[in-house]
């Protein structure tokens, strides 16, 4: 199975993200809440990402373009309201 070339630049700026934004969350005081809520939302974002360069190899259409720009913010937003709102500490996040 070879994986189209139109895939190289979204994948490149989905990587170029994730090695910026845990970083940066590594370095805040907030008991590693933000850090674990980003390696969630890295997983989820990839198992994602991996469905959609299975199904569709060869052409990837506007929703996939959609997903490697800006999906991994929403799931990174969404896994830090939950880990945030329910009052999970951060030891009972994993």
């Amino acid at each position: 199975m070879s994986v189209s070339d139109a895939y190289r630049p979204l994948v490149g700026r989905a990587l170029l993200l994730q090695a910026a934004i845990p970083g940066i969350s590594l370095l805040l005081l907030d008991g590693l809440l933000l850090a674990k809520c980003c390696a969630i939302a890295m997983l989820t974002f990839w198992l994602g990402a991996g469905c959609i360069l299975i199904l569709r190899p060869a052409h990837p259409r506007q929703g996939d373009r959609l997903y490697f720009h800006w999906v991994f913010l929403a799931l990174m937003a969404s896994a830090w309201l939950l880990g945030s709102v329910r009052g999970l500490a951060p030891q009972r996040l994993w």
